[in-house]
């Protein structure tokens, strides 16, 4: 990181801390969260997924007088959703949970129903408890497939909005509702800042959209690009369209609404590292080191905003703790917090390359199964990039389903490759550099209660950055991450480091031997270019 980079990230930790001393006495004369959550019983949807299981490991470790937290979960693969729980919470995240505090998982409970369901699928008894009990609604979920037909889009991302916002209407206990949207709901605005922007659809309209029966659907999806304007896939236009939908909602209850960014592995809380998905950054991370993946066609000067997933959700908790306190960090309708890192905190893609190359990074947690030694590389010339494309990854990915098929195995490396095309043509509208405005994330972050500085403050991310030590290790907590909690494989480092040594002299033979190749087909082609001049000459 270079000296005005850490200059300003060393200029917003300290103004943090400033504030946090100018304002000791009110941040101190407030209830703390944990005090504010002690007795409140929390509503959350979406808990099943990565944000919402740390969500719910988070509230349950900082706030340990909280009431029942009831997640909205469906029956998946005919398993029931009291049956899913368990291998919901069956897993390293909570194992610091259940070691300091034993009983808090017997708060967490089910509720059958369906984000895509009317009205969530509820029962009129499971609707009148949560009504009379709960205070606290987190809306997580989302369908964050870019692709969805623009129907199903609607009524994942759109309609379950607005069912959540009448559930919310009938709980006389109310205190806040948290809408966890997107960084990325206007991507045709930069700098985003903390508001919520206006739409080329009205959310009504587009809600009629959804109910049309299904035979209209391929011509919806035919008006798809057009309806969206200069929204990129229905992911972003549709959370865009949320947000209005909360924003007038939130005339007559108390909504603030949270935008994380590119949410990746937990820099430190519960436990480095963890992850479940391979959406984003995970999907490349396996795909470099597993050998896949050479190169990526970016710009060496962007950093992408990534926010691990333990800010996002601390970010998420003293939203609703603000919210719920009756603090209003804006002027807007509706308060917005930029769940964002910043560029000035992010790496940019040369600052990563370096720092891989220097320090071996991608050796220092070798992966089985691998293709070949890891080495990614970034190559911002669009021509060059499609030469080094069609050499290391389509030539090879050819050369390893020829060797499958000679040795009787279905052959996989051309699909794989196919779909990493797919997956890297879907994200192509979020690689270039947005500046996000963080106003209210630092009025947050300045106005935490002193007792809660323990478990919600995430000022250590901007420490985390200060050296290439440290960002070092977050790369490689990062990487073992997703090898352990994700891919479930064995973290050998010895075992694997053999392999990958191994396969290096594969490697290296079978780069000479595609240059012998290469050279001789070179050879022929002017043998007979020359053959053909010297009969032309003759005749």
């Amino acid at each position: 990181m270079d000296c005005t980079k850490r200059e300003r990230l060393h200029a917003v930790r300290d103004g943090i801390l400033q504030a946090r001393d100018w304002h000791a006495n009110e941040r101190a004369s407030r209830p703390s969260v944990a005090e504010w959550y002690a007795g409140r019983s929390v509503f959350i949807t979406g808990g099943s997924g990565f944000l919402g299981r740390v969500l719910i490991e988070l509230l349950l470790r900082s706030c340990p007088d909280i009431g029942p937290i009831y997640l909205l979960m469906r029956s998946k693969k005919g398993v029931d959703p009291k049956d899913r729980l368990g291998v919901l919470l069956d897993v390293p995240l909570f194992d610091r949970l259940r070691a300091e505090q034993p009983a808090a998982l017997s708060k967490v409970r089910t509720v059958p129903g369906d984000i895509e369901a009317p009205s969530l699928g509820l029962s009129d008894a499971d609707r009148q408890l949560l009504c009379a009990e709960v205070s606290v609604v987190f809306h997580v979920a989302a369908s964050v497939r870019f692709d969805d037909p623009l129907q199903k889009a609607l009524r994942t991302n759109l309609q379950s909005t607005k069912d959540i916002v009448q559930l919310a209407r009938d709980m006389p206990r109310l205190k806040v509702l948290v809408h966890v949207s997107t960084a990325y709901s206007y991507t045709n605005q930069n700098p985003i800042e903390e508001h919520v922007y206006s739409n080329t659809l009205d959310w009504r309209r587009a809600l009629q959209l959804a109910e049309l029966p299904a035979k209209d659907q391929k011509a919806i999806d035919f008006l798809g690009p057009k309806l969206r304007g200069p929204q990129p896939n229905t992911y972003t236009f549709t959370k865009g369209l949320a947000e209005h939908l909360v924003q007038e909602a939130s005339r007559d209850l108390p909504i603030i609404i949270v935008r994380p960014s590119i949410v990746v592995t937990s820099h430190s809380d519960p436990l480095p590292g963890w992850i479940d998905n391979l959406n984003g950054a995970a999907g490349i991370v396996v795909a470099n080191l597993k050998g896949v993946m050479r190169y990526v066609n970016v710009n060496l000067d962007m950093a992408l905003d990534s926010v691990p997933v333990d800010v996002a959700t601390k970010l998420i908790v003293l939203a609703s703790w603000s919210k719920g306190l009756g603090l209003q960090l804006s002027d807007e309708q509706v308060d917005v917090v930029n769940a964002t890192v910043g560029t000035d905190f992010g790496l940019n893609f040369s600052e990563a390359a370096h720092l891989q190359h220097k320090h071996g990074v991608d050796y220092k947690v070798p992966y089985p199964g691998s293709l070949r030694p890891p080495s990614l590389r970034y190559e911002p010339c669009p021509v060059l990039y499609a030469l080094l494309h069609f050499y290391h990854h389509l030539v090879f990915a050819f050369v390893v389903d020829l060797l499958a098929r000679a040795l009787g195995q279905k052959p996989r490396a051309l699909g794989l490759y196919r779909k990493l095309a797919i997956g890297m043509q879907s994200i192509a509208p979020f690689m270039r550099e947005f500046t996000f405005i963080m106003k209210n994330q630092r009025t947050l972050q300045e106005m935490i209660h002193p007792s809660d500085l323990k478990t919600l403050d995430f000022l250590e991310i901007y420490n985390g950055r200060d050296s290439e030590e440290q960002m070092v290790a977050t790369m490689v907590n990062q990487m073992r991450g997703v090898l352990l909690y994700t891919l479930k494989e064995e973290f050998n480092v010895e075992k694997n480091s053999a392999r990958l040594r191994r396969l290096g002299w594969v490697l290296r033979a079978y780069h000479s031997v595609m240059a012998l190749l290469f050279f001789g087909i070179v050879a022929v082609l002017y043998k007979v270019i020359s053959y053909s001049g010297d009969a032309a000459r003759w005749t």
